[in-house]
Parts: C-alpha cells; structure tokens; sequence
C-alpha cells in the first residue's frame, strides 16, 4: 500500500514539473554554449572582433539571468508543491478521502514525505547538472574547468569519506526539513481559525528551536573535535567525526520527532477544512 501511496503522489505532481525541469536544462545548455562562443571570440579574435565579443557577452548574460530565474522559480514550485499537496490531500477537502482509506495515518505521511523527497533531489540534480553544463561547455571541457576553479588536483578518491558523509547529511537534512513543515501544517490545522498564519508561526518556532540546539551543539561537536585532536591527533582537527557524523545524528533524531508529531497530528487532533 505505501508504494501504490508513493506512486500515486509521483503521478499527481510529475508531468509538469519533469517539463520544466527539461526547460531548465535546455536553457543552461544554450547558456554553456553562449559561454563558449564568447570565450573563443575573445581568445582568438581579441584585436578584430570587438562588437562580436560584445554581442556574445551580452548574450551569455542574457541566457544565464533567463538561467537564474528559471532556477529559482523551479526552487519555489517545489516548495509550493509539498506544501499544496499535503495541505490539500491531508488537511483539506480531499482529506476526508484520504483519512477513509484503510491505511495508517503514519504510511500516507511516509508517503508524502517520499515523494517531497525525490522532487526535492530531483531538483538538487537539476540544479548540479545544469551547472556542470554551463561549466563544461562553457570552459571547453571537464579539466579545463576544474583548472579554471582551482581544483585541478582534485581526488575523489581521497575525499571520498567527506563527501559520501556530506551527501548523507543533505539527505537527512532534506527528509527532516520536510517533516517539520509537515508537523506545522498537522499542528496548525488542529485550530479551529487562522491555521495556515498559525502554522507559519509554529514552522518559525521549530526553526528557531531547532538553530538554537544546532548552535549549541556544533559549537560543543566543534570544540570537542579540536580538543580531542590537540591532545591525541598532533592538532589535525578531522572534519567527519567532530561535525557531519553529529550533523546526521541530529538530524534523523529531528527527523524521527516531526515524523511521530505529525501522525500524532493527524491521528488525534484532525481538523479538516
């Protein structure tokens, strides 16, 4: 049941949304491409092409503003969308359905919380690869590139625990960022008026809740990180045990709490529209 849940969710959201995903990519590769033609105007017609390398510019300009803005438009729908789709199918009109099916309340949230997740890593990739694009393209390949940025000595291989830890912190950074937004519209929809300003109060709650035990918690990973490394690691701080790994730790525990709150929610204070 939770995978026909899962797909029914993915289903309801995708068409539009893989389109415009398209239509950002497209736009990043004719901005890579702009990036280019500048780049080669300039380098081998420096003396006899100056309204060219002029054109170019303002062309590269125009695509990549085009670029940002399609970008930050595709942050904002992905936004809008989890928060209509949990509003409207859990909270609203089309709740009395949902709430009607012979399925637990914590399944439909694992649910919602799925599919927010993958359109919202859906949208990180599009976002990297669009970047990459416009990079590779515009510098003339993935070296020249790496070069131009400084890392041309880059390994992965030796930065492999780093950046395997950092991926997994994004991703439970993601899932927990999802369910509070979730356990604010839960909580908020239990009044009986004002319950979409009071669940943007309590989402301003939990974050400044949240930064304050963040705040409090780096600070102590961060000084028992250098402490331990003064006394036994010659002063190497190491990065993965004094901050990711509690990083992550953090973050399911956020996690696990939003989730149960928001089925508590759901379960026992339901208030629908």
């Amino acid at each position: 049941m939770l995978r026909k849940l899962f797909k029914y969710e993915m289903r309801s959201t995708g068409i539009l949304y893989i389109i415009f995903d398209i239509v950002v990519l497209a736009v990043s590769l004719i901005a890579g491409f702009t990036m280019r033609s500048m780049v080669n105007q300039t380098v081998y017609n420096v003396y006899q092409a100056s309204k060219a390398v002029n054109a170019a510019t303002l062309l590269f300009i125009l695509f990549v503003f085009i670029y940002i803005i399609m970008v930050a438009a595709l942050c904002v729908i992905t936004l809008v969308m989890i928060i209509q789709r949990f509003w409207k199918n859990m909270l609203g009109a089309e709740g009395y359905l949902m709430h009607t099916l012979p399925v637990p309340v914590w399944k439909q949230v694992m649910a919602k919380t799925l599919s927010a997740f993958v359109w919202q890593l859906i949208m990180m990739a599009v976002g990297i690869v669009s970047l990459l694009m416009i990079g590779v393209i515009g510098c003339g390949g993935i070296g020249s590139l790496l070069q131009s940025i400084g890392y041309e000595n880059f390994s992965l291989v030796s930065s492999m625990p780093e950046t395997i830890l950092s991926i997994i912190c994004a991703i439970t950074s993601i899932i927990y960022g999802t369910l509070m937004l979730y356990a604010a519209m839960a909580l908020g929809a239990g009044f009986n008026k004002h319950k979409v300003l009071l669940s943007f109060l309590i989402y301003i709650g939990f974050v400044i809740v949240l930064k304050v035990i963040s705040v409090f918690a780096v600070s102590g990973d961060v000084y028992m990180g250098l402490t331990e490394s003064l006394i036994f690691g010659g002063g190497n701080y190491n990065y993965v045990t004094s901050y990711l790994i509690p990083a992550i730790i953090r973050n399911i525990v956020f996690a696990v709490a939003f989730f149960f709150i928001t089925s508590a929610a759901l379960k026992r204070r339901l208030n629908l529209e």
